[in-house]
Order: structure tokens, then sequence, then C-alpha cells
């Protein structure tokens, strides 16, 4: 099941696509495009952000995460949110902190 936005999350979500949007004929900007997303803790930020791509049209996604609970937090929301396909998670930690 789909969860639907919050009118809080559907604005977080235009804001950030709109960030992401090149206006047509434009090329990528030498610095590349990027955007952070802040919001209070518990309004389903990785949600907003994994729908993000659906709505620019993006096959690939690079998502960059702390640690391995946000990690497993974000592909849950992601799921949650009707994204599929593999992740692939690449991580610096070793030994306990893994």
């Amino acid at each position: 099941m789909v969860s639907e936005l919050l009118p809080h999350q559907r604005e977080a979500l235009h804001t950030a696509v709109h960030a992401l949007e090149l206006p047509v004929h434009q090329a990528v900007p030498e610095h590349r495009l990027r955007t952070q997303m802040i919001m209070a803790d518990g309004f389903k930020k990785s949600l907003v952000a994994g729908r993000s791509p659906e709505k620019l049209l993006a096959g690939r996604v690079l998502m960059l995460v702390p640690s391995p609970d946000l990690l497993a937090q974000t592909d849950g929301a992601w799921r949650e949110g009707a994204r599929r396909g593999p992740m692939r998670p690449v991580s610096s930690l070793r030994g306990r902190e893994a």
C-alpha cells in the first residue's frame, strides 16, 4: 500500500523537485544539481525523498545516509512509497561500527 502524503510532505516534495528540475534546454550546472531536506523528526523525510525520483522521472538515485540504521529506515520508507528496484548499500564503517 502506498502511503498518501500529508500537506506538509507534499509541500516539501514540490520544493525539492523544483530545486532539482532543469529549465528546458539548459545544461546541468558545473556544480550539479543537489538539494537538502530539513524537516523535524517524525515528519517522514525518507518517504518524501523516496517520492522525489518518481516526480523527476529519475531511474537511478544516489542517497547518502550516515548510519546503517538510517539506511534500513530509508529502505522501508522508500518501499512504503512504492519505490521498487534494488538498493546497493556501500559503507565505510568497519568492525563494531557496522
